[in-house]
């Protein structure tokens, strides 16, 4: 008998959990069937099926122009930064317009060192005296190169880089550095060969032209390389693809500001047709 009471109360509590439950869920269900008839969800943008030309684009921005439509967001300026931002707005939803006086990834996205670094020599500097600030911005550094290496493996390659040494107290101080360094995104880093020393003969047979009457050996680490020129046009056409309207040779002449100097609108120039108004 003592046993079945237990059981039965039990029962009864399993019975009135069901029912409370049960009902919270039929509330929560009229609940959000009322708050989407209240606040519809924003359907998200569908990749169009061909990518529109240039003319095409010139073309939609002409009519956009004529018939007073508004864009959400205006970018200026076609490198990785400003393909990427349009990018990232296209796909959310919003009508997004790029402007580019050159062609994509002609200014600084092109002229840059290409490597994907937290900067060895800024880590070491940063470590004494101690500055956490430069720290951290080493550690964001590496850890947007292994996002990067993830997510663009066919743009990236790994990049072995030498630090010779001239006195042997410069090894210990260094290879610390350098352990530490790598140490940073240990979790990251399953694609690069880990830091070593190298004995002076080694160093030679990949640097000869080192000074071999006062080398002492060197330090091998692993960065990484990225084609960032690449890498802007892919965002360019994966904008384009999510309906941004993406222009070259469209210089911007200035912004037009009301009263109170709110934006209201944009000038630009198409370089590419010099009688255009």
């Amino acid at each position: 008998g003592f046993k079945m009471t237990r059981v039965v109360k039990h029962a009864r509590r399993l019975v009135l959990g069901s029912t409370t439950l049960g009902l919270a869920a039929m509330v929560y269900h009229d609940y959000s069937k009322h708050q989407e008839k209240l606040h519809p969800p924003k359907l998200l943008p569908t990749p169009v099926a061909f990518l529109p030309s240039r003319t095409e684009n010139v073309a939609e921005l002409m009519h956009s122009a004529a018939a007073d439509a508004e864009y959400d967001v205006a970018v200026i300026g076609g490198g990785v930064i400003g393909c990427g931002v349009a990018l990232d707005a296209a796909s959310r939803g919003l009508k997004v317009c790029l402007f580019e006086s050159e062609d994509f990834g002609a200014g600084a996205t092109s002229h840059s060192a290409k490597l994907l670094q937290g900067s060895f020599a800024f880590f070491k500097a940063a470590l004494w005296p101690w500055d956490k600030a430069k720290i951290d911005m080493v550690k964001e550094a590496l850890q947007e190169r292994a996002t990067l290496m993830t997510n663009s493996p066919h743009l990236t390659h790994a990049l072995p880089i030498v630090v010779p040494l001239y006195s042997w107290l410069e090894l210990p101080w260094n290879y610390v550095c350098l352990k530490l360094y790598a140490g940073l995104t240990w979790w990251s880093n399953a694609a690069l060969e880990p830091a070593k020393y190298l004995s002076s003969v080694e160093a030679l047979e990949l640097l000869p032209a080192l000074d071999k009457s006062r080398l002492k050996g060197a330090l091998l680490y692993t960065e990484a390389q990225h084609h960032d020129a690449r890498m802007g046009l892919y965002l360019a056409l994966t904008a384009a693809h999510w309906g941004a309207c993406m222009l070259n040779h469209m210089k911007v002449l200035g912004v037009v500001q009301d009263e109170k100097g709110q934006v209201q609108g944009i000038t630009v120039k198409d370089q590419l047709e010099p009688k255009a108004p």
